[in-house]
This record gives structure tokens, C-alpha cells and sequence, in this order.
């Protein structure tokens, strides 16, 4: 189509300068548009292009209301243009059925959500390019729906949850004709069919946007982009994403993979099954390597026959080079964590399967370990399995638009943002040190399984120097003291205890002789201490029953002169 010179027309050319919000010197007819558009935009926007008079008139939109064309500016972003009394009016549909709606004219808008002013302007500026390719003068025909988003959160829950609403809406008015439901290549991360009913059909599995504007622009149609946007505060909307979920789960079921098959296997011979999420792009937390190995060590470390999950980049069912790229600089990640894990421990890698291939294998898993964002929809929301979560305490504020089931937060003083001038929020990365990481995902383990794992920290140490810039003490007398610290996990707790210490020296482990001596609230004495041999690998076992509150424990690692460092010392509870 061709741009014409008329007076609508015109209308679309925006003038350069920052727009101002909508105020009440608006039409009445318009501004009651725009308040239902703001709560309803999907179903609003789609009664509108299906002409549902009864839903207009119930709704009080204005009968001058009309949608005059529509065109993708990229692969997740769909520009709907339409006049009401005769002002020419743009909707940006990117997360939602409308972010924001600008009216080029008067150089004012209204936005709704996930939006500002920077990219108002930004779709602004396009407008001149947008208004040669609309033709105003005949009504475009209404061809379908698209419900897509190149990132798996906008995707799982602002286009599940519009095009939910939408099938709603589509269910409670006759029908004559299926409408076309459409995904964009490299952004349809799941198979709709079974989620919509008989309501649509789908001419393709996917299409690149362009070919939607091929449609637009040859051939006068109009399509529209489903999208609701989630708050955790309204309970309806979490209910039709519960819904969608717990079908989503049982369709993915019905095409068990074979890593699914492994873990499945693992899991009824004993093991306990681990999932930990990584990212390379925004939200990185510094530390997901060591911290990860750090605690798989320690469970295995207490007996635990253990198979950790590494989740990273999700795949959409059509991927793009950008996601072989992503896929590729996660597996770096995933190669440091499986080299420097006990060789025992079974790793496998979840990077850049589809979602309904995670799905079906968080749904295995005993605990998990992931990002508050979009690394924890497979696993906290979908799944529903218990385990703890991590974001930047600059971001804390975007796991609102997040639903977490089963899960708890590691506490915000852990959390050290790195800050960087200018850049967002949400891209902010971040730091948690290994010790209290390891430490709070033990007990939050010890409280949901039989698996009662309390790390212990030296608290000082006598007789014994501890080394600048290094985890290495050396020995200043031949009676060298290491006093431990005390989880409050263990502070009340009566039975068989075992103490497992790793120390590592260039000493012959063959000739030490290890001493662990208990206060059971006297002090220490010889006869509430106990020896004990390394093995191989200097390890050392004490097994003890307590009987009362256990102050404290010291820990002689050898008698004589040396350089030592404890590698971990972990009390396990019976």
C-alpha cells in the first residue's frame, strides 16, 4: 500500500518533541477508551477488530472507534494504529496488548505498563516510515492474533496470560470463523494448540515478522498482539496462569526426553537431584560457580549420592544464531562448574533446551537453585519444586511481576550489587559470597529432607597464623588449634553426630594424628576428646553422640610444625 496525502494521514507524523502524559482536557468519549484499554487491553482491543457491537455498547466505547492498520517494528513489537473522533491514535504492543497509546497530533500518551518515556520517543521517531506503508482510507481486514515474545518471561506471562483472557472472552461470544493464531520464528518457546481449544487455527507453526507486515501491506490486514500484564497481586490472573501451567506440565509429559529418563532413573536409585540456574548476560551473579560446586561438594561430601542439573539460556522450538551464541558462552560456565565438581557427582546439562524439555525434568528434581527472574519460571512457578532464589537487591523489586511457589529468598544482606554508572536495574549484577550461600541453602534443605547438613566455620585459632591473602594456616608450635563455630541449626540438637574435616598439607596424612575435642559447657578436657586417622585424601570422620547442648568444638589437626588448609568441615545430624 501507499501513503495517500489525506488529513488522517497527516495525523501520524509526530513533531520531534518529548510528548506530554494525557490529561483531562481529553474528550470524555476518549478518555473513558482509555480507562477501559488500561484494565482490559487484549479483550478490548479484540472486540474492536471482531466488530462485537454488544461488547462495545456494554463497555461504553465510543461507536467512532476504529482500527485502521497494523505493522511489526521487530520480532516482539507490533504497532496498532486506530482513530477515535477523529484523532489518529498508536498502540505499542510489546509486552502487552498496549504499553502505552500515543496520539501523534496532540503529542500526548498514556502509558500503561512496562514503558516510558525514552521509548515512547523511540516509536514516536518511526511513525514517518509507519504512515507510508498504512492505507487510511479502507478498513483493513482482521486476520489474527500473535502471541510471542523473543525472552521466555514476557512470554510465559504476559502472552500466556493475554491470550488465556482472550480465549476466555472468545468462549462467551458466538464464533463464526476460526481466527489465525500466529508465533514468531525464534520466539514461540511452546506449542499452543493445546492450551486454545477449537478457537483457532494455526496456518503455521511459525513466521518471521516481516511476513505479517507482507500481509499488512499487500494485502490491507490487520493483526493484533496478545499480551496481559502479570502483577502478583491479582489473584485472578495468577489463577489462569496456574491453569496454563499445570496443562502446559502434563502436554510436556507426554514427550519424556531422554536426560528426563536419566534423572528419573537417579532419582529412584537414591539420588538426590540438584537444579542450579546460570546466566552469562544480565542479573550474573559472580559467584554462581564456586558457589554451586561449593555446595554440591558439601552434600556429597556428607554421604548424599547427588545429580545436579545445570539450567542456563532457553531455547525457543525455531533458534536463532543469537541463541547459539548464548548457548555457547553459557556451556563455558557449565564446563568450569562439571570440571571442578567430585567427579562422582552426575552433571547434566539443561542449557538451551526448550522450555517443555526443562519442564519435564524440574518436575524431578528435590531442590533448586535459581535466579528470582526468569530463571525460576521452570522450577518455582511451573514445577513447584521448594528452593531458594537469588536476584540484586536493585532488581528485588521486578520478582513482583514474578509468581515463586515453595521458595525463599536468599536475605538481602548476602546481596552486594556491583554498580555501574547508567545501567539499568534489572541488568545490575551482583555478589554472594560462597560461605553464607552454602550455609542458608543447607538449612533450608536440613528443614524439607532428611538431609541434615550443617556447615562449620573456623572461628579462631590457636598457635597458628593465618596466612595473608590465602585460606592457609602454618603451624607456630607443635600443638596447632583451630576452635570451630556453631550453626544455630545445630544448637538444641541431641543425637549421633558426625564431624567430617578435609584438610590439605603437604604432611604425611599417614603419620598425623587428628584430635577433635568437644565443650559440653566445662571447657575442654581429654576425656571428652576423640582420635581419629586421615585417609588418602585427608579426610577425617569423628562420630559422637551428643547428649547435651554442644558449646563448641576444637579441632587439632596434627601435632607439629606445617602449613595446612581446611578444604571444608561439616557436621552431619542422624
Amino acid at each position: 500500500m501507499h501513503k495517500d496525502n489525506s488529513e488522517e494521514n497527516r495525523q501520524l507524523y509526530w513533531n520531534g518533541e518529548t510528548p506530554s502524559f494525557v490529561d483531562n482536557e481529553f474528550d470524555s468519549e476518549v478518555l473513558h477508551f482509555l480507562q477501559v484499554l488500561s484494565s482490559k487491553p487484549a479483550i478490548t482491543l479484540l472486540a474492536i477488530a471482531l466488530a462485537d457491537k454488544n461488547k462495545m455498547i456494554s463497555e461504553g466505547i465510543s461507536d467512532t472507534l476504529k482500527l485502521l492498520g497494523s505493522q511489526m517494528l521487530n520480532s516482539s513489537t507490533n504497532l496498532l494504529v486506530g482513530e477515535i473522533n477523529n484523532e489518529i491514535f498508536v498502540v505499542s504492543q510489546h509486552v502487552s496488548s498496549c504499553d502505552f497509546i500515543f496520539f501523534p497530533r496532540l503529542n500526548k500518551v498514556k502509558i500503561i505498563c512496562h514503558a516510558n518515556m525514552e521509548m515512547v520517543v523511540d516509536i514516536a521517531s518511526k511513525l514517518e516510515d509507519l504512515a507510508g506503508k498504512l492505507e487510511f482510507n479502507i478498513p483493513p481486514s482482521f486476520d489474527g492474533l500473535i502471541a510471542s515474545h523473543g525472552r521466555p518471561s514476557h512470554y510465559f506471562y504476559d502472552a500466556i496470560l493475554g491470550l488465556s483472557e482472550v480465549n476466555d472472552y472468545l468462549n462467551s461470544i458466538p464464533q463464526g470463523k476460526k481466527l489465525s493464531l500466529y508465533q514468531i520464528s525464534h520466539c514461540n518457546f511452546a506449542d499452543l494448540k493445546f492450551f486454545v481449544g477449537d478457537k483457532f487455527h494455526f496456518p503455521q507453526s511459525s513466521v518471521h515478522f516481516d511476513q505479517l507486515n507482507s500481509l499488512s501491506n499487500s494485502a490491507n490486514k490487520l493483526f493484533l498482539k496478545v499480551g496481559s500484564f502479570y502483577d502478583r497481586g491479582n489473584e485472578v490472573k495468577r489463577l489462569k496462569l496456574l491453569k496454563y501451567d499445570e496443562l502446559f506440565l502434563s502436554e510436556s509429559l507426554r514427550n519424556k526426553g531422554n536426560d528426563y529418563r536419566e534423572v528419573q532413573e537417579l532419582k529412584k536409585a537414591g539420588y538426590f537431584i540438584l537444579w542450579h540456574g546460570i546466566t552469562t548476560q544480565k542479573r550474573k551473579w559472580l559467584e554462581q560457580c564456586d558457589a554451586i560446586v561449593a555446595l554440591a561438594t558439601m552434600l556429597y561430601n556428607s554421604g548424599e549420592k547427588l545429580c545436579v542439573i545445570i539450567d542456563g539460556w532457553t531455547s525457543p522450538i525455531t533458534p536463532s544464531k543469537l541463541d547459539e551464541s548464548q548457548i555457547e558462552s553459557d556451556n563455558v560456565v557449565f564446563s568450569e562448574i562439571k570440571n571442578n565438581i567430585p567427579p562422582d557427582i552426575r552433571v547434566i546439562n539443561a542449557i538451551g533446551k526448550t522450555p517443555a524439555e526443562k519442564l519435564t525434568i524440574a518436575s524431578l528434581c528435590n531442590f533448586h537453585v535459581s535466579n528470582g527472574g526468569t530463571g525460576s519460571i521452570y522450577t518455582s512457578r511451573m514445577a513447584k519444586i521448594p528452593g531458594i532464589l537469588h536476584i540484586s537487591n536493585k532488581a528485588i523489586g521486578m520478582t513482583e511481576q514474578s509468581i515463586h511457589y515453595n521458595s525463599a529468598f536468599v536475605p538481602d544482606s548476602f546481596v552486594h550489587d556491583i554498580e555501574v554508572e547508567g545501567l539499568r536495574d534489572d541488568f545490575v549484577s551482583y555478589s554472594i559470597a560462597k560461605k553464607p550461600f552454602v550455609s542458608f541453602a543447607l538449612e533450608k534443605i536440613a528443614e524439607l529432607f532428611d538431609i541434615k547438613v550443617v556447615p562449620i566455620d573456623i572461628g579462631y585459632s590457636i598457635n597458628c597464623k593465618h596466612l595473608t591473602n590465602s585460606e592457609e594456616y602454618e603451624s607456630t608450635s607443635d600443638d596447632p588449634i583451630l576452635v570451630f563455630n556453631k550453626s544455630s541449626v545445630f544448637s538444641n540438637y541431641e543425637g549421633n553426630v558426625e564431624v567430617k574435616v578435609r584438610v590439605n598439607t603437604l604432611l604425611n596424612y599417614k603419620s598425623l594424628t587428628p584430635k577433635l575435642y568437644l565443650d559440653l559447657g566445662n571447657g575442654y578436657s581429654e576425656e571428652l576428646s576423640l582420635l581419629s586417622k586421615y585417609n588418602s585424601n585427608g579426610e577425617v570422620t569423628f562420630s559422637l553422640n551428643v547428649t547435651k547442648e554442644l558449646k563448641s568444638l576444637r579441632f587439632d589437626p596434627f601435632s607439629c610444625k606445617g602449613k595446612f588448609n581446611i578444604e571444608y568441615a561439616l557436621l552431619k545430624l542422624f
